[in-house]
Order: structure tokens, then sequence, then C-alpha cells
């Protein structure tokens, strides 16, 4: 069942309502399963089809299957700073896109796959931009229960991230100076 309460305050100095709202109490329904999206460790490349893997399982440890998976991939584009774009008078911008869309359904071990192209946009490509596609996943049990998940998955044409700690002043007369460098690709996994 439900309750409504009515709540209102009342501003004495002039004798009316200042605020009211409805609230709506309903009893507590404990979740009955859980949905994960995996975050690919491959690299992709703009214009690449991507796949990433998900699943649905019941709090109890049983998969949910043949259970409806709405997806929905959304392109946000980001570019990097670079150094020289303090004197540049306009800076690179895109708008947000919707890239993919549609309905799968889980198998018999509760597990999911959503497939789409990492589109790019042509006209950035020299300013070297990052997309992160936003892959949200909704699933529908067959009691009607609904969960969400969301992932990001980030493609470039510049594949690798390499980071290093030099520090400011280097001491030139030490011979054991040491620099650490690390590589990744744009989901953070170390690289060899």
């Amino acid at each position: 069942g439900s309750l409504f309460i009515y709540i209102s305050i009342m501003d004495k100095s002039v004798n009316e309502y200042a605020y009211s709202k409805i609230v709506k109490v309903e009893e507590y329904k404990r979740p009955q399963f859980e949905v994960n999206i995996d975050v690919p460790e491959k690299t992709y490349r703009v214009g690449s089809e991507v796949e990433v893997q998900g699943s649905a399982m019941a709090l109890a440890g049983y998969p949910i299957t043949d259970a409806q998976v709405s997806y929905r991939v959304q392109r946000i584009t980001s570019f990097p700073y670079r150094y020289y774009w303090r004197y540049c008078p306009i800076l690179p911008s895109a708008e947000d896109k919707e890239i993919a869309q549609g309905v799968v359904k889980t198998d018999a071990q509760g597990h999911f796959k959503i497939v789409f192209v990492a589109e790019g946009e042509s006209t950035l490509h020299r300013f070297y931009p990052v997309f992160r596609y936003e892959i949200t996943a909704t699933v529908t049990d067959q009691n009607g229960e609904m969960h969400e998940a969301k992932s990001v998955v980030s493609v470039s044409n510049k594949t690798m991230l390499i980071t290093s700690s030099i520090p400011e002043i280097i001491d030139l007369g030490k011979t054991d100076n040491r620099f650490e460098t690390r590589v990744t690709n744009l989901a953070g996994a170390v690289q060899n």
C-alpha cells in the first residue's frame, strides 16, 4: 500500500501558506537483481566496432535469463588540454550525440552483449579528441522489475596515454635520477 501526506507551511506575517507539498510514501521493495556492465580492457580506435558485455544476476546468485535489455549509447566529446591552447582564440567544441540504441536479451547465464560502431567526428580530428561513449543498459525481468547500469568506453585515434613524473628541478650532478613513466590505454589498463 501507500500513504499520501500533505504538508503545508504557513507564513504568519502575511497569514498565507508559504509552501505546500504532497509526499507519497510507499512500501519498500527490496531489489531482486542487479545489473553490471564490464569495462572493456581492449583498446578501440574511432570507426571500430566496440563490444561491451554485461550481466543481470539475482541477489540470490542465479542468473536473470531471457530478460529484456534496452540500451542507449551517447557520445560525449572531450579534448585533452594542450599547452598552446591558452593562445588560441577559439577552442574546439562538439555536441553530445546518440550513437546507438536497441534491445537485446540476456542469455542462459544472465549475460548480454551490446555492439556499436565508435563513430567519430571528422571535422575535429586535428584536435585529437577523446570520444567517451556512455552506455546505459536497463534490464527488465519477467516480473517487470527494472534496474539500470552505466559504463563509459573511451575511444580516440590516439589509443595510448603516456604519463610521467618528472620533477621540475633535476640535479644533473646526481647519477641516480629516476623518472617513472606509465603507458595506459584510454580505459586506464596498463600496457606493456
